[in-house]
């Protein structure tokens, strides 16, 4: 214990050990009192749209709570400038800012007091609209089939992130050329809320092809308008393209054997599959009908982290293609099984370690195994760093293959008559 009298400064604590073990650890000594003035500044919200005026309240008061009426103080706002203002008699004053012509998303306001040397400071975010939509659809590449609903996910936040429930209309628009213009016309439209986490759910049905786009929309309080969109393209029996994927996964597990969806367009033919990773890890001809297929993937360890499933079929002397970027996962599911029963210091304990994969088959692996007093790990927390991130191979963008065929050959003749 420090006595009553100890001098001001700072102070070391020396402990060595009958090894020759030596432990420092500094410390300062000195009068904590209580500030003579509480300054604040206290903005009406933490989180302001462009254009809103930017409102605060600055207090002042001394530590046993009078107020600091008529103590003149200095406000510098985020544009430069600074004001001089004089506390009312709670010891307050109101100040405001305008927000129209700040270029940042922050807002940073700072008020002294000369008397008594204080200052303070408060920040508030600025944003281009007290809420965000975001819409996501299951398949990323946006094909569907002339017939199919698409779910809609719409999401709301606010500006710090956070769910917010809001009246939302969904429309599903197609865009169309003309008269050198894009030009779009509502095909569905829907209402829906969002719930507490923020999210909500519409199906769109599909009956027309073409390029489309589900547009989300709401207005925030001072009627800005908030709007998010993604676009699909719905084919139909006029559709170029001999081959699409119709795929709503793309991220996989190695071991999984999926069935990837495929609309053939073009009649009955047999086609080349390719999968292709570092190079080109496997292929084989499957038969495609006409309409939708299945194509079965096994997906193997070779194709960690990244794949692209790729189909090139015939079509006379037309070539189509189609290909899928997937994301792998490729991770072992360690557990060790501990004796229930207390163990006395220094005897043997026999630990059972089962691995498996991401399917919960179990598999052979390498593992390393250590034991780390608990004691140990509570004072140090964060001495021993998770490797999962060094172990892991960062995603690449899959070799580019390029394809092309002989079947489209043809050569035109010339013919003559010639005498016999």
């Amino acid at each position: 214990t420090l006595p009553v009298d100890a001098p001001h400064g700072s102070w070391t604590i020396v402990v060595r050990s009958p090894e020759g073990i030596v432990h420092r650890q500094s410390f300062n000594v000195e009068n904590i009192t209580p500030l003579a003035v509480d300054l604040r500044i206290e903005p009406q919200r933490m989180v302001y749209v462009r254009g809103e005026m930017i409102k605060a309240t600055i207090s002042a008061r001394t530590w046993y709570g009078e107020p600091l009426a008529g103590t003149a103080i200095v406000v510098h706002f985020n544009d430069g400038h600074e004001e001089r203002f004089v506390l009312d008699e709670e010891g307050q004053v109101q100040i405001e800012q305008d927000s129209r012509d700040e270029l940042g998303s922050e807002v940073r306001l700072m008020v002294q007091i000369p008397e008594y040397g204080l200052s303070r400071a408060a920040s508030v975010i600025l944003a281009d609209s007290m809420w965000q939509l975001a819409l996501q659809i299951p398949r990323e590449n946006g094909d569907y089939i002339v017939g199919e609903s698409v779910p809609v996910m719409v999401t709301a936040t606010d500006a710090a992130g956070e769910p917010v429930e809001r009246d939302v209309k969904v429309r599903l628009v197609r865009r169309t050329r003309s008269n050198g213009r894009w030009v779009e016309s509502t095909l569905e439209e829907h209402q829906i809320h969002t719930a507490e986490d923020g999210r909500a759910e519409v199906r769109i049905p599909l009956t027309s092809a073409g390029s489309h786009s589900i547009v989300a929309e709401g207005l925030d309080r001072i009627g800005n308008r908030i709007t998010s969109r993604i676009g699909v393209t719905v084919s139909g029996d006029d559709e170029q393209r001999g081959l699409i994927w119709l795929v709503e996964k793309t991220r996989l597990d190695v071991g999984e054997k999926v069935e990837l969806d495929l609309q053939n367009t073009r009649a009955s033919s047999p086609a080349l599959l390719t999968i292709i990773g570092d190079g080109i890890l496997q292929y084989r001809v499957v038969d495609l009908s006409d309409g939708r297929n299945q194509v079965d993937v096994d997906v193997a360890s070779s194709m960690y982290p990244e794949a692209t499933v790729s189909l090139a079929m015939m079509e006379g002397g037309q070539l189509h293609e189609a290909a899928v970027v997937f994301r792998i996962r490729k991770q072992l599911q360690l557990e060790v099984i501990a004796p229930t029963e207390g163990v006395i210091p220094g005897a043997e304990v026999t630990l059972e370690v089962i691995t498996r994969n991401l399917q919960g088959e179990g598999v052979p692996a390498e593992i390393a195994l250590a034991v780390v007093d608990v004691a140990v790990d509570d004072l140090y927390p964060d001495w021993f760093s998770d490797l999962t991130g060094s172990l892991e191979r960062t995603n690449r963008s899959s070799i580019e293959m390029v394809s092309s065929t002989s079947c489209d050959f043809e050569y035109h003749g010339e013919t003559m008559q010639i005498s016999q």
